[in-house]
């Protein structure tokens, strides 16, 4: 199975949820349509500033708890990882 990219992603948020991704990164967005939205969020999001921000700014079990993904190739059974770091949240 392929994974999806991070633009597929987003197209399947509301824009409502885009927005609220937007702002969590400090992105202006400009566009108002969500194939728009989601476009800008992954031109954004690709910069190494901005992971540098968000990473900077995650604590530090968060930071454990992707270092832990990587280091599985970014694939892990979701009963491990969530018994092993919780349950993740929906944002928005």
């Amino acid at each position: 199975m392929a994974l999806r990219t991070l633009y597929q992603a987003l197209l399947d948020s509301d824009p409502a949820r885009l927005r609220i991704i937007a702002m969590l990164w400090q992105i202006t967005l400009k566009g108002t349509r969500k194939a728009d939205m989601a476009a800008e969020l992954v031109d954004a999001m690709a910069s190494a500033e901005a992971v540098a921000r968000i990473w900077d700014a995650l604590p530090e079990e968060q930071r454990a708890a992707i270092e832990d993904l990587l280091r599985t190739g970014g694939m892990q059974p979701w009963k491990i990882f969530t018994r092993r770091w919780g349950d993740v949240r929906t944002l928005g």
